[in-house]
């Protein structure tokens, strides 16, 4: 399922927010998080890593004190 801005966010703590309201600080968080488990991921944990990595730089710049690598 490819996810946009208006898509709801999947799962956890922002779950059914729109994406484009999900703060860049927790995409940046989760997007740590994902990467280190992405093996064992779930088809909705690829989706937004795949959101994350298609929109890296408007969320670098919303949360420029992120680590996104």
């Amino acid at each position: 399922m490819k996810l946009t801005d208006k898509s709801p966010m999947p799962f956890g703590k922002y779950e059914g927010v729109p994406m484009e309201r999900v703060p860049a600080s927790y995409l940046c968080w989760l997007f740590g998080e994902l990467n280190y488990s992405i093996p064992d991921s779930s088809q909705n944990q690829l989706s937004v890593d795949k959101y994350i990595k298609d929109n890296i730089n408007a969320l670098q710049e919303e949360h420029p004190d992120g680590i996104w690598f």
